[in-house]
């Protein structure tokens, strides 16, 4: 029987953290005090002032995609505090906004 699937996607590894990350949960049903630090998700709750932009965001009506590259905003905004913090004049067209570390890591490795 055909694989449904490609062999492009057949070929895609495992998150290799996920599996850091269901180790260090049985260490620590085991008893084990454990730090993680394997997927970069925060032991705290967002804060509220984090929450009440967000919610305001969503009433004020922006629930749609934003541009690709990120927010022009957002982009300037970084390029600004390099800029004071770094000294560094970084144009905004060459800045990237990811949702996370790993998808930056991933585009900038394939490029």
């Amino acid at each position: 029987m055909a694989q449904p699937y490609s062999a492009r996607s057949r070929a895609i590894e495992p998150f290799h953290v996920m599996a850091l990350l269901a180790r260090a949960n049985e260490l620590q049903a085991a008893g084990h005090d454990v730090i993680h630090l394997e997927i970069g998700e925060p032991d705290f709750i967002t804060a509220d002032p984090i929450i009440k932009a967000g919610q305001a965001a969503l009433a004020d009506g922006k629930t749609r995609y934003t541009a690709a590259r990120g927010l022009p905003q957002l982009r300037e905004a970084i390029a600004g505090f390099y800029a004071q913090r770094y000294r560094l004049d970084i144009d905004p067209q060459r800045i990237l906004v990811t949702p996370g570390g790993s998808g930056a890591l991933l585009l900038a490795s394939s490029l």
